[in-house]
């Protein structure tokens, strides 16, 4: 129960947190908040802390394949955002449950093979959209937020983790992954943002978490290995430091090349 309640926690203040950030900062920003890691480091640990570091490690495995399927999950939204929410929310969820049934019967035993499927789905999604759907990041709206806003945005994405979370805890490890990257913080923010700032915000905030998405892959990467050699307390934090360095290279990065495309253009 205990993970229940944390993970509740970590997605309503993060998802929150993603929002503010993406309405008050613009896309780009919003949309690495939005994937750094943060439920799948609690799914992690306390899977550890459950079931062994074995286990966990093969939970870690699978992870980046999923994260590919998450991609293709917000390439769908995207492309579909035009033509209304419930529509974009169906084509999303239904490419999202075909790619991961695939991912469960497929069954990988090492982490070679869901990178490999992971950068080419990212690869598939990202030129997907840049041919068919290109979407200009948009600058920061200067709103002021209530906060039942700020709380029916936790509580939106705390309820499915939570869920997921349990479902983890009771699956074998390529479904534990499955439900650990379970993409309530990316369908949450494009829900919220839809609703706020309408479908070409949304977008190109969902563009940017495509490419952010390997933030949460370096995480599992890292903690593939570090979870059996320290443990899930010190395998877990070193995990995290990693990734966050990664995620603030990559970040520096992406903003330096946008600036040299914007001086190009001029």
């Amino acid at each position: 129960m205990f993970s229940e309640v944390l993970s509740f926690a970590i997605a309503a203040a993060w998802v929150s947190l993603a929002t503010v950030v993406a309405e008050r900062l613009g896309t780009r920003a919003g949309g690495i908040v939005a994937t750094l890691p943060s439920t799948l480091v609690v799914a992690l640990y306390f899977v550890t802390v459950e079931q062994g570091t074995a286990f966990a490690a093969r939970v870690a495995y699978a992870v980046p394949a999923e994260m590919g399927v998450n991609a293709v999950f917000l390439a769908l939204f995207v492309s579909f955002s035009n033509r209304g929410l419930a529509r974009a929310l169906a084509a999303a969820f239904a490419g999202w449950a075909a790619l991961s049934a695939a991912l469960f019967f497929a069954d990988p035993r090492g982490m070679l093979l869901p990178i490999i499927v992971f950068v080419a789905l990212v690869a598939a999604s990202t030129a997907w959209l840049r041919a068919r759907h290109p979407y200009r990041q948009e600058a920061g709206q200067d709103i002021t937020y209530t906060p039942r806003e700020i709380a029916m945005r936790g509580l939106f994405a705390g309820a499915v983790i939570s869920l997921a979370i349990i479902g983890a805890n009771l699956a074998g490890p390529v479904l534990g992954a499955i439900f650990a990257v379970f993409p309530v913080i990316f369908t949450s923010t494009m829900v919220i943002l839809y609703l706020r700032q309408g479908p070409s915000f949304t977008a190109a905030t969902g563009t940017t978490m495509i490419l952010g998405s390997v933030n949460v892959v370096a995480f599992a990467v890292v903690a593939a290995f570090t979870l059996p050699a320290l443990g899930a307390g010190w395998g877990t934090l070193a995990a995290i430091v990693a990734s966050y360095i990664w995620s603030a290279a990559g970040y520096a990065l992406f903003i330096t090349a946008s600036h040299r495309a914007v001086r190009a253009r001029r």
